[in-house]
């Protein structure tokens, strides 16, 4: 219990020195089952990585990838949880305790890529891609039982979007597992055109009983 404090204070204050000196800050407001709550998400260039921090009412998240989104480090720290994956090769060691116990296993990516913070990393797939390369495969862990997940994100026409108060021209990529989960849950993510900046995300209830979430940006600092 000691040892599971003392991480979540240490990356409770790295999220707070990051947040500090983060090239850019973005609040969002979220909505799921009813509630409200805000989420931040801070980003900073260091070297060749991307440091991003998230931060909601339970959790806190930190993420080091490529500037591409491909990611090499991922922590996790909340309610319970104190948890850590990192790539090594072609592999992902996870390591640390969640909600169900002592958590450690690894998997191989099989060449695909590691994205964990999709709200960056989809966005730096559109900014990147051809106009021909509309779909995408790539690993994901799960937020709720930090098990592995192969996904397929495949990318739609831009839109004019309402955001706020104002109009954003965006471009949504529509997201599912691959397989026959891909017809069990869906999620859809909104960038902006001409930044790949996180807009919005909605996910989809495709069966009874699973809650619908829906995250837009509120305000942003540079």
């Amino acid at each position: 219990m000691i040892t599971m404090l003392k991480a979540f204070v240490l990356v409770l204050l790295g999220l707070c020195a990051l947040m500090s000196q983060a090239a850019e800050t973005l609040l969002y407001r979220q909505h799921q089952s009813g509630e409200d709550s805000e989420l931040t998400l801070s980003y900073r260039q260091e070297g060749e990585w991307v440091l991003i921090a998230s931060q909601s009412d339970t959790q806190v998240y930190f993420s080091r990838c490529s500037d591409s989104g491909d990611t090499l480090q991922w922590q996790v720290s909340g309610e319970g949880v104190n948890l850590e994956a990192r790539r090594q090769d072609e592999t992902v060691v996870v390591s640390g305790t969640g909600r169900g116990g002592t958590i450690d296993y690894h998997f191989a990516l099989d060449g695909l890529p590691w994205y964990q913070a999709l709200s960056f990393a989809l966005g730096q797939w559109l900014l990147r891609a051809d106009e021909s390369d509309d779909t995408l495969e790539f690993w994901m862990l799960r937020p709720d039982n930090y098990r592995p997940v192969r996904l397929q994100a495949l990318r739609r026409e831009p839109s004019m979007l309402t955001v706020g108060a104002g109009l954003r021209q965006a471009r949504r990529v529509e997201v599912r597992p691959t397989g026959w989960r891909g017809s069990l849950w869906s999620a859809s993510y909104w960038f902006e055109t001409d930044t790949g900046r996180f807009l919005r995300y909605e996910s989809g209830a495709l069966v009874p009983g699973m809650a619908q979430t829906r995250i837009e940006l509120s305000t942003m600092s540079p």
